[in-house]
């Protein structure tokens, strides 16, 4: 018997959008929600990891954006339990502290689509959302597609993390990045 697609990726063909953010500090949170106010999701936010958890439950997101050093948690490993729990669901790290290394590593494991680097530009961190939830899209099309052409079920999340593994490898944008003022840095696979 083929699952369902997700009530998450049910949403999706719908067009609707949510995008959940999360940071143990108010005002970014407040910057984010003015930034993104506009955009055409809904925006949902916590200080907490452990809250947007329950947040989840209740209603899964398109997308979660996690800080990476809160004082519950650190974000990957918060993100990681998104990934487990909610494998369709993209995540990324917003964070002030550059880790190369980890950052790779978590890309790598699938744990996160992106890593960006606070402070970030606004038009940019606009646009990385907006390909995160094509990718998102890109995942709930297949996942449909499959289940209605009747085929054998895959494994949870197999088509969301191809459909992310093929975005990270398609990134052209670099750590550090401080080319003009404002700028965020964006890691991907593709960092040398």
């Amino acid at each position: 018997m083929n699952k369902p697609p997700s009530r998450a990726a049910d949403a999706s063909a719908h067009g609707g959008h949510r995008v959940l953010l999360v940071d143990d500090e108010e005002p970014i949170l407040s910057a984010l929600k003015r930034l993104l106010r506009r955009e055409p999701y809904e925006l949902a936010a916590t200080t907490s990891p452990d809250e947007a958890v329950r947040m989840l439950e209740g209603q899964p997101a398109s997308l979660v954006i996690s800080d990476q050093k809160m004082v519950e948690r650190m974000g990957s490993d918060f993100l990681r339990e998104v990934r487990q729990r909610w494998p369709e669901t993209v995540r990324i790290i917003l964070s002030a502290y550059p880790d190369v290394i980890g950052a790779r590593e978590a890309i790598r494991s699938g744990a996160i689509y992106k890593y960006l680097i606070k402070p970030w530009n606004d038009e940019e961190i606009k646009l990385e959302i907006r390909g995160a939830l094509e990718q998102y899209d890109l995942a709930a099309r297949n996942i449909t597609a499959h289940h209605v052409a009747g085929h054998g079920q895959r494994p949870p999340g197999e088509l969301a993390e191809q459909a992310g593994e093929r975005a990270a490898g398609s990134s052209h944008c670099r750590a550090g990045q401080e080319s003009r003022p404002g700028a965020e840095g964006v890691l991907s696979e593709n960092q040398p």
